[in-house]
């Protein structure tokens, strides 16, 4: 109890010297003074309308120009960001790259505020091949820091949104840790996504009552999304009695910051007369400064409203609507600024510029970058920002490689294997458009880069060539051959190729006729590295009890992982259980949005299911599954552009873990599990580790062990229990 008590104060006081006053007269005086450090805080105070400061981009700026010119990291981070994103002078991309990549290595040498900096560099994509590992240990260091705008980074982490999240599978209950920290801490939109957390029924942490205080508690700090969302929640009713009137008020605090949604459902209340006085002038307002925001159904609503009003009252309306100017709170701005929010179009258009930048200095890793934007191109919507060049990615991918990197190696091989052509003007006459071959198909001109990416050990070389031989394509058709690559790559840890030895078994080559371990251990080995076929077999063995235990629970996680990731026919299968409740909760909302989706990938059978369901809904649920539709992004468990999966140090990991480090213990445990770890599966040591470490409150080993235990046998389980006694005995 003692250290439970001191681990509280500990966190209690971290928390309270971050927060601590901060004499903006004085900051000032000393940053007058010359004082580059003062320089920078009080860029940052204004920049963020931090210690009572007003938000003043001009003001903020003049101090970090004045901190970065005396070398100062953090002002020159600063005075970078506001370079790149326009605030407080005129944009400027090329410079404000430059001195963004300038101060990137001072960052990691500082405080926890100037760490977070760093990592939201580098997923800001200022930075080349940047290590997922290295993103996530510097939030997280500044999380534990104390630092709130890194807790609530690593809340959003751990539930899988973010371009290095920390966890494959969302972790929601290790979010609810770091948002409680950040929300104590005062950040407003951390306390909103935690009552988004109570609310939302997928994670078994439903609390209406304790959603509606963390919205309070946002609303009531000025940010706009939280207002308007308690508004609803006064009135459903959710978590505390009905109340019109505050719906309305704070439905209107919201509005008047210029949030469209909210404008929306306040011109709606007036149109209905809930908590305010029935107006149809006030409500064709509202409904029209939604409609100019852009939103769809707002403009359908005020279509037609106006042959309502008299040309008095249409003249009025629209005098008010020339006349509306937002006024967002502090809070609401500060959650639209920095890197920290930044538009993702405009992080990509940093990543090409920086990219640019090292290319020109010869960096085959910016090079790489180059290939995908060149690639797929960008756009806005109305303008093409970067044109897509099959000429200039055939030119990078050779360059790369005939310089021996794999990258530019395993490319050309797709090349040859699929070629490449480009629609093209004539140039002789440009009314004219053909079809210019750029690389010609040529299977035995790809088995070569292959065999070359292959020998320098990339695992999708090896991958491709097994595909190779057993077609015969470039190269004699030969099982042995194909087994043998198959099985090189599956020792480096590649899943793709783990899936195709389970295919050689399932199809009884005679050079897997030795294999020893069975096919739905591969299968399950492939899945938990995230190959997504592996995932949906798994599915359908558990469905359907084929060698294994039939089991809805186990199906259903397993095509839910796969439908996150993008897969289509889960996509179908998961709304399906969903709709059905097999294997789970009942959830309408969810099945429809899963059967959305795979309907627009050309599942006719989704699309009817789709069509039949959609009827039983409610207004409010249609709404909710346009937005979760609309929120989706697949979100891939592992990069697929990765050679093999990362050597793990097995020597480090088990000393961590014998010491009581709870993550260690966790990622020893999955290592062990899949037979990763150089010793084959061992399901008792697994079993131990993660025991051990649910024991700590590990919330991913206490989802993990469950799947474990399912796999065991009587005599593993008892081992592993044996295994937990032993090492609770050896405990001083």
């Amino acid at each position: 109890m003692i250290s439970r008590t001191f681990c509280l104060l500990s966190v209690f006081f971290s928390a309270m010297a971050i927060a601590a006053p901060v004499d903006l007269a004085a900051l000032k005086t000393r940053a007058e003074k010359g004082e580059a450090q003062a320089q920078y805080e009080l860029a940052e105070a204004h920049y963020w309308g931090r210690h009572n400061a007003t938000i003043d981009h001009n003001a903020s700026h003049h101090w970090a120009s004045k901190s970065a010119k005396q070398n100062h990291a953090q002002g020159t981070y600063r005075l970078g960001v506001m370079q790149v994103l326009g605030h407080g002078t005129t944009a400027q991309l090329k410079e404000g790259v430059q001195r963004l990549a300038k101060a990137l290595p001072q960052l990691e040498k500082g405080g926890a505020e100037a760490r977070f900096q760093h990592a939201l560099l580098i997923m800001s994509g200022v930075a080349i091949d940047p290590s997922t590992t290295k993103v996530n240990e510097l939030v997280k260091a500044s999380a534990e820091a104390g630092l709130p705008e890194a807790q609530f980074r690593m809340g959003l982490l751990n539930v899988g949104v973010g371009a290095r999240a920390a966890k494959r599978i969302p972790q929601p209950q290790e979010a609810k840790l770091w948002w409680t920290k950040a929300a104590a801490q005062g950040h407003e939109l951390a306390q909103f996504h935690l009552a988004e957390l109570h609310a939302d029924g997928r994670h078994q942490m439903q609390n209406n009552a304790t959603a509606r205080q963390w919205f309070q508690k946002s609303a009531e700090g000025g940010l706009a999304i939280a207002q308007n969302r308690l508004g609803h929640l006064h009135l459903r009713g959710w978590g505390g009695p009905v109340d019109a009137n505050a719906s309305a008020q704070w439905i209107r605090k919201a509005a008047e910051q210029g949030t469209a949604p909210a404008q929306r459902d306040l011109g709606l209340l007036y149109y209905q007369g809930a908590g305010v006085a029935k107006s149809v002038p006030d409500a064709y307002y509202w409904l029209a400064l939604a409609a100019q925001q852009g939103l769809t159904d707002a403009r359908q609503a005020v279509e037609g409203m106006g042959e309502l009003l008299t040309s008095d009252q249409l003249f009025t309306v629209t005098k008010r609507l020339r006349q509306f100017q937002a006024q967002p709170t502090p809070a609401t701005q500060r959650y639209s600024y920095g890197l920290e929010y930044a538009n993702p179009r405009l992080l990509r258009i940093i990543n090409f510029e920086y990219a640019n930048q090292r290319a020109d200095q010869g960096d085959l890793a910016a090079k790489r970058i180059l290939v995908d934007f060149y690639f797929s191109g960008m756009s806005d919507g109305q303008e093409k920002l970067i044109e897509r060049d099959g000429a200039k990615v055939v030119g990078l991918v050779r360059e790369l490689a005939e310089k021996d990197d794999t990258f530019g190696m395993w490319n050309l091989a797709v090349m040859y294997n699929q070629g490449v052509t480009q629609t093209e003007r004539n140039p002789k006459d440009p009314t004219k458009i053909e079809q210019v071959t750029l690389v010609a198909r040529d299977f035995n001109a790809s088995a070569k880069w292959l065999q070359k990416a292959a020998g320098k050990g990339d695992t999708r070389s090896m991958v491709a060539l097994a595909i190779a031989y057993e077609k015969g394509e470039g190269v004699d058709r030969n099982q042995t051959t194909a087994w043998k690559f198959y099985t090189q790559a599956a020792q480096k840890g590649d899943p793709d190729a783990m899936y195709g030895i389970a295919v050689a078994i399932e199809d009884k080559w005679p050079a897997a006729s030795k294999e020893p371990v069975p096919r739905l251990e591969w299968l399950r080995k492939a899945a938990e590295l995230g190959n997504v076929h592996s995932q949906y077999a798994l599915y359908e063995a558990h469905l359907e009890g084929k060698g294994v235990p039939k089991d809805s629970g186990h199906a259903r996680r397993w095509v839910t992982r796969a439908a996150q990731q993008g897969f289509p026919p889960a996509q179908f299968k998961l709304g399906a259980m969903l709709a059905n409740g097999d294997g789970g909760a009942k959830d309408n909302v969810q099945a429809l949005k899963w059967l959305y989706l795979a309907a627009n990938a050309r599942i006719e059978e989704a699309g009817r299911d789709f069509k039949r369901l959609q009827p039983t809904l409610t207004a409010d649920e249609i709404s909710r599954v346009r937005q979760a539709v609309e929120d989706y992004l697949p979100v891939p468990e592992r990069d697929p552009d990765a050679s093999a999966a990362p050597p793990q140090d097995i020597k480090a990991l088990l000393a961590l873990a014998q010491k009581g480090d709870a993550e260690a213990q966790v990622k020893l445990a999955q290592l062990q599990a899949q037979g990763s770890g150089g010793e084959g599966i061992e399901r008792a040591q697994a079993y131990k580790w993660y025991t051990l470490a649910g024991e700590k409150g590990n919330a991913q080993a206490q989802a993990e062990l469950p799947e474990l235990i399912s796999k065991m046998s009587t005599d593993e389980l008892l081992e592993g229990r044996r295994l937990v006694r032993q090492a609770k005995e050896k405990k001083p």
